[in-house]
């Protein structure tokens, strides 16, 4: 594998996909839902309805859907980090 490949037309699109559609497919209902005052519209609010998440809940009540989805973020945080930050898993 070549250390520096060159730009092909899938860099390009990644390029527009993390600039363009990322932010406009995350950011912009977030942002909408917060400034229209309906924080309950975000992407929290909704993972925490299906989680059932009670403010200041203690991690002895957490459920599987808790564990799961805590399990699947954590995973993909380390594996995002590892990858994109330390270059590791290519």
């Amino acid at each position: 594998m070549s250390a520096n490949p060159g730009w092909n037309a899938w860099s390009w699109y990644w390029l527009a996909w993390f600039v363009f559609t990322f932010p406009v497919a995350f950011f912009g209902p977030e942002l909408y839902a917060l400034l229209s005052g309906h924080p309950e519209n975000t992407l929290s609010a909704q993972i925490w309805r299906m989680q059932g998440f009670i403010p200041g809940q203690s991690i002895v009540n957490w459920g599987a859907v808790h564990f799961l989805i805590a399990g699947i973020l954590g995973v993909l945080l380390v594996w995002l980090f590892g990858h994109f930050v330390l270059g590791i898993w290519r």
